[in-house]
């Protein structure tokens, strides 16, 4: 049955209350695991490469590589986010503006951290007065 357009009076097509916006219904039981495309397969292949990044974490961190210590962990650490955000969050099959929306709340988590890391590294630049 449609429903009559309150503007135009043309009829409206009738969408089930259980299609919630793209275009089909679930069972009681079905839910929303599975239906994006992403197998409990793939899943567990992002979980085994996050276990290895952590390995690979430990594994560095035994040897002391001077100032390439921080550089190594932000990329190790860069390789966790980069899976969890791909998969986890859906951010693969998801839309353009979704991605884009992600990628600038990155950016913008970028800025505040080199602002403030940028603050941290300056602050024996000035003089101090009453030393």
């Amino acid at each position: 049955m449609a429903k009559r357009a309150a503007t135009t009076g043309k009829a409206a097509p009738a969408v089930a209350a259980s299609t919630h916006g793209h275009g089909h219904g679930h069972g009681n039981s079905e839910g929303h695991g599975g239906h994006h495309g992403i197998s409990p397969a793939t899943y567990w292949k992002v979980f085994a490469g996050l276990i290895a990044l952590l390995i690979l974490t430990l594994f560095v961190a035994m040897f002391d590589l001077g100032p390439l210590n921080v550089a190594v962990a932000m990329i190790v650490a860069v390789a966790k986010v980069g899976l969890i955000l791909t998969f986890f969050m859906h951010l693969k099959i998801s839309t353009k503006l979704v991605r884009f929306c992600s990628l600038a709340a990155f950016f913008w988590l970028a800025i505040l951290f080199v602002l403030t890391l940028s603050d941290y590294a300056s602050r024996g630049w000035l003089p101090q007065s009453g030393k």
